[in-house]
């Protein structure tokens, strides 16, 4: 008699790899052989079951969101001025335009 299918939702159909140093795996080695698992099986358990501490650095965060909030409004006041015609489009826009990206490319991750 075969055994009975399962459902969908059931089936571990989506592979995830991952690099490891010789330390990491040496341990994830140890690990699953003294709970004699096999080394997929303590990776999967040890993975979806321990707790992971998020690390936040709220003074960068902070620094990042005034850089940010100066930049918006130093561009709302050249749109203001650009809009109802008190200036020129200045010479120099596409290098602030090539900063702003370097500078965006830096702080936010990919």
């Amino acid at each position: 008699m075969a055994r009975p299918k399962k459902d969908d939702a059931e089936r571990r159909i989506f592979p995830v790899r991952f690099r490891c140093t010789a330390t990491e795996i040496e341990r994830l080695a140890k690990g699953a052989e003294r709970t004699r698992q096999s080394l997929p099986v303590y990776a999967r358990h040890a993975s979806l079951t321990s707790r992971i501490t998020v690390v936040q650095e709220q003074q960068l965060d902070f620094e990042a969101r005034q850089e940010l909030r100066a930049i918006g409004n130093n561009l709302n006041q050249i749109a203001r001025g650009l809009n109802a015609g008190r200036f020129k489009y200045p010479d120099r826009l596409e290098s602030a335009l090539l900063q702003l990206e370097q500078f965006f490319n830096k702080a936010l991750p990919k």
